[in-house]
């Protein structure tokens, strides 16, 4: 069971993760480009119309945000707590945030979901998205490039980066009970629709120049802390929380996946020790084909 979980569900995502790094390897192909493109343009195209095309019920939806935002800050109080007792820097630490707080729920979570619980699991997948999406490209940003900034120059950052915008037109749309016309809603479902086979795409990019270099000792911490520690506590808080069914097994999958990739970018384009934070994504993605394939056998 556990080899047809793998092959079925898992596999897939990791053939288009290891098509980028083939290429990557023989074209040498620009990662930065592409990144830039995905973070600008495909991930807040998903996010907006993901947002007006949404079907999962109130109920759900509230449930799976609470999650999140539950797990995440449990998450970042262990890394926290890590990190006084390592006595970090502050750049270290903000570089541990990254690797841990912030995980995978776009392009490697949302495929396998696709594939292991259809259409329903993907439409509850895409609800936790929106808000690691929301976080990453808020809270991360602010992580990135507050050790090499001013806090006034991250915030300015954060704000310059078009996700938050997308998120907040999305639910002015949907509050007022409007959509924006064909025409304009059509080629940004198609721009969007980009966003996760690109994702994995400049992932294989950014792992086929990857190597695991420097503090491994923090690197191990921190992919501890995203592969063990993070589904253990998902497990106790979706007991705690009371869910059932299909958004239970999308919350605790979700917030089972490995380092974001996006986290990544944002360490490379604010400069926040990028080289520990990709050893991390690298090392958490590849060790997720494990983990991932145990999680969905327990879950069903």
């Amino acid at each position: 069971m556990i080899l047809q979980i793998f092959v079925n569900n898992i596999l897939p995502a990791f053939l288009i993760i290891g098509g980028g790094a083939f290429l990557g390897r023989i074209l040498k192909l620009e990662v930065r480009t592409p990144a830039r493109m995905t973070l600008y343009a495909f991930i807040p195209c998903l996010v907006f119309s993901s947002l007006m095309q949404s079907t999962v019920g109130g109920d759900d939806v509230i449930h799976i945000l609470t999650f999140f935002f539950l797990i995440s800050a449990a998450v970042g109080a262990v890394s926290w707590v890590t990190a006084r007792t390592l006595r970090l820097t502050q750049v270290q630490t903000n570089a541990l945030f990254l690797s841990t707080i912030f995980l995978n729920a776009g392009n490697l979570g949302l495929s396998i979901l696709l594939f292991t619980y259809g259409e329903e699991g993907m439409a509850r997948g895409i609800i936790f998205y929106v808000g690691s999406a929301l976080m990453v490209h808020t809270l991360a940003a602010f992580f990135a490039s507050r050790g090499r900034a001013s806090v006034r120059q991250s915030i300015l950052n954060v704000l310059k980066l078009p996700t938050l915008y997308a998120v907040v037109l999305a639910f002015l749309f949907r509050g007022i009970h409007a959509a924006p016309p064909d025409f304009i809603l059509k080629p940004i479902e198609l721009v969007g629709g980009a966003a996760i086979p690109t994702l994995l795409f400049v992932l294989g990019l950014q792992l086929s120049r990857t190597r695991l270099q420097g503090n491994f000792r923090l690197i191990g911490v921190a992919t501890a802390i995203r592969l063990l520690v993070a589904p253990s506590l998902a497990f106790l808080l979706a007991y705690l929380m009371g869910l059932q069914g299909l958004t239970r097994q999308v919350c605790i999958f979700e917030a089972s996946t490995p380092a974001a990739v996006t986290a990544a970018l944002m360490a490379i384009e604010f400069d926040c020790e990028p080289e520990f934070v990709t050893s991390v994504v690298f090392l958490t993605t590849l060790l997720s084909s494990v983990t991932l394939t145990v999680i969905l056998s327990i879950l069903g």
